[in-house]
C-alpha cells in the first residue's frame, strides 16, 4: 500500500473515532465554538488528502488552461470553507496567493493564443416596448 493511501485511511479512522462524540454534543449544544472549528480542521485535512489521493490515481495527460481553472477554482472554494470555519492558517493564504499568481500568469500566456469569436456583421435588436 502506498504512503500517501495509508496516510487518508488513518485519518478517515481518527475522522471516524470522533463522529459518535461530536455529533452527541453537537445534538446536546455541548460543544464549544473552538472544538467544532477543531474538528472542522480534521475533516479539512481529510478533505485535502483525499483529494490529493483522487488527483494520484488519474493519470498524467498534458495539464490544460481547463486543468489549470480547475483546480485553482478547487482551492479557492476550500479555503472559502476554511475562512467560513476560521480554520485558514497564514502559509495556507500564502499558498493560495502563489496559486492565484501562476494562473493569472497562465492566463496572460493563454489570453493572447486562443482564437478570438468572428463578429456578427449586424448589431443585437432592440427589445420591443
Amino acid at each position: 500500500m502506498k504512503r500517501q493511501t495509508a496516510d487518508l485511511v488513518r485519518a478517515l479512522a481518527t475522522v471516524n473515532k470522533h463522529m459518535p462524540r461530536v455529533s452527541t454534543e453537537l445534538l446536546t449544544g455541548a460543544m464549544t465554538a473552538e472544538r467544532q472549528r477543531e474538528f472542522a480542521g480534521l475533516l479539512f485535512g481529510l478533505a485535502s488528502l483525499l483529494t490529493s489521493h483522487a488527483d494520484e490515481q488519474e493519470p498524467k495527460d498534458p495539464v490544460t488552461l481547463v486543468d489549470r481553472v480547475r483546480a485553482t477554482g478547487r482551492e479557492l472554494l476550500r479555503l472559502a470553507t476554511q475562512l467560513e470555519a476560521e480554520a485558514v492558517s497564514g502559509p495556507n493564504l500564502q499558498e493560495v496567493g502563489r496559486l492565484l499568481r501562476a494562473l493569472a500568469e497562465v492566463l496572460d500566456l493563454y489570453g493572447g493564443k486562443l482564437p478570438i469569436p468572428p463578429a456578427t456583421a449586424d448589431p443585437p435588436e432592440p427589445p420591443s416596448p
